[in-house]
């Protein structure tokens, strides 16, 4: 019994060192639950990129970006769509570069992946995403 209690607390103090070092390299959610997909609605920033899945067909989400975008004050310098993807490219204010790509799940279900720049804006993606889910249609 000795030898359990001693193996548990070596293991409990390894999981806080590991929890403690993800936690200040900002990969939390990488450890708890980065192979875990995010429900819909649901925004996971990692390496960088906003990422969600939205419950809306991709037409529609395009159309909202596009609207938030321009709500924003971004010019957007690339629009492009097909019938299963989209990507928007804009500036922003100190010439931040914006991109925006919708990839379809599903009829119901977009992709969304939002990023600024090479090293990501957390702040900035989520003040984009939640513009264009104003824009999103109501059910």
């Amino acid at each position: 019994m000795r030898m359990f209690t001693r193996n548990s607390s070596r293991l409990g103090i390894m999981g806080l060192l590991l929890v403690a070092s993800a936690q200040a390299s900002g990969c939390l959610a990488v450890l708890v639950g980065g192979a875990v997909a995010a429900g819909v609605g649901t925004a996971v920033y990692l390496n960088g990129a906003l990422k969600s899945s939205e419950n809306v067909g991709l037409n529609d989400a395009h159309e909202a970006f596009r609207a938030a975008l321009k709500d924003l004050e971004f010019a957007v310098t690339q629009d492009e769509k097909d019938g299963v993807s989209a990507y928007l490219n804009a500036r922003g204010a100190g010439d931040k570069r914006i991109q925006v790509h919708l990839k379809s799940s599903s009829d119901a279900v977009t992709e969304v992946r939002i990023r600024i720049d090479t090293f990501g804006d957390e702040s900035l993606s989520r003040v984009i995403l939640d513009k264009a889910r104003g824009h999103f249609p109501k059910s």
